[in-house]
C-alpha cells in the first residue's frame, strides 16, 4: 500500500462506491481537496487500479491527467489531451472557443460511456490551465446519465473551491494517531523511539507526505531518541523546504534540465531535450534514479508538485532569464510559447516584444480565451513603458480574467489601479468594471457604494449613463427593483440619443418598468427592437442578455424572445463571454420556463448555472438554480430540485442576496407543494408576498407566486387570505397590458375560490380561452383540471373525463410527471410500467421526432435513446416504432 494511502481506506471505499453507481449509468463527478502530501495522488492511483480490474464493472477505459503549472500553460492545454485520449479522432473545434469545446467534450465522453463504462482521473486540479478548467466545468456539469466517472483532486485554493460549488466534495482530513504510526512504522527503517514518533506526528499535521520527509530528514540517533531532536523541527507549512531535501543528492546538470522543464510552459520533453542538448536523456535518467520526475505522455512530470517549485525557488532573477532565453531559442517553439519565454528572458521594458504580446493578448480575447488573454495583457503591460498604456492595458488584462475565472486577482488588480492611475477617465471606466465584478463575487453592497462615489465625480455624460445603468446589478441583488428603475431613468436621461450606451439604458428601464407593473415600459421595447445592435450593445452591458430576454419573456413576445436571444448568444458565446453568456443563457431558461419549453429550459439553465459557477460569478447562479429548481419538481426530480434549492439558498445567504432569495421563495413553494408538504409550500409563498408588502409589488408574472398562494390558501380552508390574493390578482389583471398568462390564471383563481357553479364555470371557461395551448400550456391543463372537477361536481361525467383527459394529456406532453403525481386522483395509472426516462422518450417520439432530435432535445446521445427504445417495445408489447406510437396514445 502507497504511504499516503494509510488512513484512507474509508475514502476509497466510498469512491469505489461512486463507481458502481456509474457503471450502472450515472454520471458521477467528486472532487478531493486537500493540501499537498495529504495523499489524493495516492488515492486515485489506488482507485485507478480498483476501477480497471473490478470484479463486477471493469472499466472499459481509463484515462488520467495532471494539471501542469508552467509559466503560462496553453489554453485548452488538459481538454486537448483528455479529448485526445477519449475521441475516436481526438478532435475538438477549430476554434478556441469555450462553449464549443466544452460541448464537444460532454459529447466525447458521453460517445465513450456508450462504449463501455469510463473513469477520468484528473490530478492537480489547481494547476490545471484556467481556460481548461472552465471548460471542464461547463461539460460536467451538463452529465447525467453517462456511464462516467470523474475525480478531480486537487489542493484548496480559490479557484478549486469555486469549481465545486454544487459537486460532491471529499476533504481529505489529516491522519489520525493510530495510522500515522502505521505509517511511521511501514516507511522508517529500524526502531523509532514512541516520544520521537509523538513529536513527527504532531508536527505533520496529520500530513502523511511531511510525515515521511520530517522522519526521512533525521539521524538513527535522533530517530532513536540517542539524540535530541533538532529545535524546532520543520512545520508543515514550510513543506516545500522538506521535499527539497531529496535535490541535494543530484549534480547540477540533472537540477538544470528540472530547471527548464519547470520553467517551459507545458514541460514538453522535445522542448526542454533542445534546451539541454545531447545529454538530456541520461540526465533524465539519473533525475528518474532519484524519483525526482520522470516521462508521461511525453511531457516532464515532477514525482510530487512541490518539487517544481522548490527547484525554482532559489533562482535569481537573472538565473530565471537565462532560463527563459534558452527555452525562447528551441527550434519549432509554438508562437505563443515563445512570446512567453521572450518576455520572461526580458530586463526592464520592451516596446517590440510588449506589442507582440498585446496583439496575441488580442487575439486570444478575439478567440474565446479570456484567460489566457489576461495573462498576455499583463505581460505586455509590464514590458510597455508608456503609463498610460501601462494602466489601459491592465484594465483589459483585469477585465479579461475576471471572464476567465479568476475574479479576485482582478479585482485586486482594479482596486489598485481605481486606487493608482492618475487618468481620471481611466478610473471611472475600472470602477465600472471593479463594481459590476464585485457584484458578481457577492458584494454588492460594496459595488453599490463605488459606482454612486463614481457617478458622482464623472463628468462624461456617456460614462455617467453606463455607470447608472451598471447600478441595476447590484440593485437587483439587494432585490431594489424601483430603484433599478429611477436609476435607469437617470442612464437614459444622459445617453446620447441613438446610441448603444441608450439602448443599453432603455432595456434597463423597460426590464425594471415591466418587473414592476405589467405593460409599463413596453413601449420601450418596441422602440429598441427593431434596430438593437447586438455586436454594440454587448460590448458595453454584460447584463444586457438579461435587461432584453426577461422583458421579451415578461411581455410574451416569445417568438421575438428566440430571435434576439439567439444573436445575443451566438455572439456573447464567440469573443466577450463570461458574464455576458451567462445572463444570456440564464434569461433564455426563465423564457422557456414561461413558454413551456421545460426541456430545453433545464438544458439552458444547467449551462447558466456552470458557467456562473466555473467563472466567477457565482452571486448570479441563485437565480438560475430558481429556476432549474422549479422545473426538476414540475418534472419530478425532486432530489434534483431538493438539491438545487439547497445550493441556492446556501450562497443566497452567504452573499446576502435578497432579490435571489425571492426567486428561491417561489421555487421553494413548488417544490414543496409537489413534494406534498402545504405547510413549507405555504410558508415559502408568504415569503415572496413579505417581500413585495416591503418593497412594493411587482408584477404577478414577475415571481408567479400569487395563484399558487390562492390555491394553497384555499386548500388549507382560509380562503378569506386567499380571497385577498385574488382580489389584488383580478385589479392587475384587468388593467391595461396585462398578460395572457395573468389574465388566464386570474380567471383560475376565481373559479376555484367562486362558491357559485355557474360563476365558477364562466370563471374556468375564461381561463381556458385565454391561456394559449402551447405557451401556457402548464397553467391552462391546471384549469382544465379544475373544469374536470365543476363538471363531475354537477353529475356531468363524460365531460369530466374529457376535460381530464386533454389535462393529462398535456401534462405529459410537458413532462410535468411531479404535477401529474400530485394530482393523482384526476390522472390514470401508467398501464406499461414505463420509467420516467421512457416516458419521455415516448412522448416526444409521439410528435414525430426522429432518435437524433430526441436526443437533442433531452441532452442525451442518440445511442441512449436507441437503448431506452430497445427497453420500451417489450412493456408496449409491439416491435416498431409505428406500432409503439400507435399504442402508447391509445391509452
Amino acid at each position: 500500500m502507497s504511504p499516503q494511502l494509510f488512513g484512507r481506506s474509508r475514502v476509497l471505499r466510498s469512491l469505489l462506491a461512486e463507481w458502481e453507481r456509474t457503471a450502472a449509468g450515472e454520471a458521477r463527478v467528486v472532487v478531493l481537496t486537500g493540501d499537498a502530501g495529504m495523499g489524493k495522488s495516492a488515492v486515485m492511483r489506488a482507485l485507478r487500479g480498483a476501477v480497471r480490474t473490478h470484479e463486477r464493472c471493469p472499466a472499459r477505459q481509463v484515462v488520467s491527467l495532471v494539471g501542469y503549472a508552467g509559466p503560462s500553460p496553453m489554453p485548452f492545454g488538459l481538454v486537448d489531451e483528455l479529448l485526445a485520449r477519449l475521441a475516436d479522432d481526438g478532435s475538438r473545434p477549430a476554434e478556441d472557443e469555450v462553449w464549443g469545446v466544452a460541448q464537444t467534450l460532454e459529447q466525447v465522453l458521453r460517445d465513450a460511456a456508450d462504449r463501455g463504462p469510463t473513469a477520468v482521473f484528473i490530478d492537480d486540479l489547481h494547476d490545471v490551465d484556467p481556460i481548461s478548467r472552465t471548460t471542464l466545468s461547463l461539460a460536467l456539469r451538463r452529465l447525467q446519465d453517462a456511464a462516467v466517472l470523474v475525480v478531480l483532486a486537487g489542493r484548496p485554493t480559490e479557484t478549486v473551491l469555486e469549481f465545486t460549488d454544487g459537486l460532491r466534495v471529499i476533504e481529505l482530513p489529516g491522519l489520525e494517531s493510530a495510522a500515522a504510526n502505521e505509517l511511521l512504522a511501514t516507511t522508517v527503517e529500524g526502531h523509532i523511539n514512541p516520544r520521537v514518533a509523538e513529536v513527527l506526528i504532531h508536527s505533520a499535521v496529520g500530513n502523511p507526505l511531511a510525515l515521511i520527509y520530517l522522519a526521512q530528514g533525521l539521524s538513527e540517533d535522533e530517530l532513536t531518541g540517542r539524540t535530541l531532536l533538532p529545535d524546532p523541527l520543520p512545520l508543515s507549512g514550510h513543506l516545500q523546504a522538506i521535499v527539497s531535501r531529496p535535490l541535494e543528492a543530484v549534480e547540477g546538470e540533472v537540477l538544470d534540465l528540472l530547471r527548464l522543464a519547470a520553467t517551459s510552459t507545458d514541460g514538453s520533453w522535445q522542448v526542454v531535450r533542445a534546451a539541454v542538448g545531447s545529454a538530456a536523456d541520461e540526465l533524465l535518467t539519473q533525475a528518474e534514479r532519484h524519483g525526482l520526475a520522470g516521462l508521461q505522455d511525453r511531457s516532464v512530470e515532477f514525482s510530487h508538485p512541490l518539487l517544481r517549485s522548490a527547484v525554482l525557488a532559489d533562482l535569481s532573477p537573472d538565473e530565471q532569464r537565462d532560463l527563459h532565453a534558452r527555452l525562447a531559442r528551441v527550434p519549432g517553439l509554438s508562437d505563443h510559447a515563445r512570446l512567453v519565454h521572450q518576455a520572461g528572458a526580458t530586463m526592464g521594458t520592451d516596446a517590440g516584444i510588449a506589442e507582440q504580446a498585446a496583439l496575441e493578448a488580442d487575439r486570444l480575447e478575439r478567440r474565446g480565451a479570456p484567460g489566457e488573454a489576461g495573462r498576455l495583457w499583463l505581460m505586455a503591460a509590464r514590458l510597455v513603458a508608456e503609463p498610460a498604456l501601462v494602466d489601459r492595458w491592465t484594465l483589459r488584462a483585469c477585465r479579461n480574467l475576471a471572464s476567465g475565472g479568476s475574479v479576485a486577482a482582478a479585482i485586486q488588480r482594479l482596486r489598485t489601479l481605481v486606487g493608482e492611475t492618475i487618468d481620471d477617465e481611466l478610473r471611472s471606466e475600472a470602477s465600472l468594471t471593479l463594481g459590476i465584478l464585485e457584484t458578481l463575487n457577492g458584494a454588492p453592497f460594496d459595488s453599490l457604494q463605488r459606482l454612486q462615489d463614481a457617478a458622482r465625480v464623472e463628468r462624461r455624460a456617456d460614462v455617467r449613463s453606463q455607470i447608472h445603468a451598471g447600478m441595476a446589478m447590484p440593485l437587483g441583488m439587494l432585490g431594489m427593483t424601483r430603484q433599478i428603475q429611477e436609476e435607469a431613468q437617470v442612464a437614459l436621461d444622459l445617453a446620447p440619443e441613438d446610441s448603444p450606451i441608450a439602448t443599453m439604458a432603455a432595456a434597463t428601464l423597460a426590464h425594471a418598468s415591466l418587473a414592476i407593473r405589467e405593460g409599463h415600459g413596453e413601449s420601450l421595447l418596441e422602440k429598441i427592437l427593431p434596430e438593437l445592435d447586438v455586436e454594440q450593445v454587448i460590448a458595453i452591458d454584460p447584463m444586457i442578455g438579461l435587461h432584453i430576454g426577461r422583458p421579451l419573456g415578461l411581455t410574451e413576445r416569445f417568438d421575438d424572445a428566440d430571435r434576439v436571444m439567439a444573436d445575443l448568444r451566438a455572439v456573447s458565446r464567440g469573443r466577450y463571454g463570461g458574464p455576458t453568456l451567462a445572463m444570456t443563457l440564464g434569461a433564455m431558461a426563465e423564457i422557456q420556463l414561461r413558454a413551456c419549453r421545460w426541456t430545453e429550459g433545464v438544458r439552458t439553465a444547467s449551462e447558466a448555472i456552470a458557467l456562473s459557477l466555473s467563472t466567477g460569478q457565482r452571486a448570479f447562479a441563485p437565480f438560475w438554480l430558481a429556476i432549474r429548481c422549479r422545473l426538476h419538481a414540475l418534472q419530478g426530480r425532486q432530489p434534483d430540485a431538493e438539491a438545487d434549492l439547497e445550493l441556492g439558498l446556501v450562497i443566497a445567504e452567504e452573499l446576502s442576496l435578497v432579490g435571489a432569495r425571492y426567486f428561491l421563495s417561489a421555487a421553494a413553494g413548488t417544490v414543496r407543494r409537489v413534494g406534498e408538504d402545504t405547510a413549507g409550500a405555504v410558508e415559502a409563498m408568504e415569503e415572496c408576498r413579505l417581500f413585495e408588502e416591503l418593497g412594493g409589488t411587482l408584477a404577478p408574472t414577475l415571481g408567479r407566486w400569487a395563484p399558487e398562494l390562492i390555491e394553497l390558501h384555499h386548500a388549507d380552508g382560509r380562503d378569506d387570505d386567499a380571497a385577498a390574493i385574488c382580489t389584488w390578482l383580478e385589479a392587475e389583471a384587468a388593467r391595461p397590458g396585462a398578460t395572457r398568462w395573468t389574465v388566464g390564471v386570474a380567471a383560475r383563481s376565481q373559479a376555484i375560490l367562486s362558491t357559485d357553479p355557474s360563476l365558477a364555470r364562466r370563471h374556468v371557461d375564461r381561463a381556458t380561452q385565454v391561456l394559449d395551448p402551447v405557451v401556457d400550456a402548464f397553467d391552462r391543463a391546471r384549469a382544465m383540471q379544475r373544469s374536470a372537477q365543476l363538471y363531475d361536481a354537477a353529475g356531468e361525467a363524460d365531460l369530466a373525463e374529457r376535460d381530464a383527459r386533454e389535462a393529462r394529456l398535456a401534462l405529459g406532453q410537458l413532462g410535468a410527471e411531479g404535477w401529474l403525481r400530485l394530482t393523482s386522483a384526476e390522472a390514470t395509472p401508467d398501464p406499461f410500467d414505463l420509467t420516467d426516462a421512457e416516458r419521455q422518450v415516448m412522448l416526444l417520439l409521439a410528435t414525430g421526432k426522429s432518435n437524433r432530435e430526441i436526443a437533442s432535445a433531452l441532452h442525451l446521445s442518440p445511442k441512449t435513446i436507441a437503448n431506452h427504445l430497445y427497453r420500451i417495445y417489450p412493456k408496449l408489447d409491439v416491435r416498431s416504432r409505428t406500432e409503439a406510437i400507435s399504442v402508447f396514445t391509445a391509452r
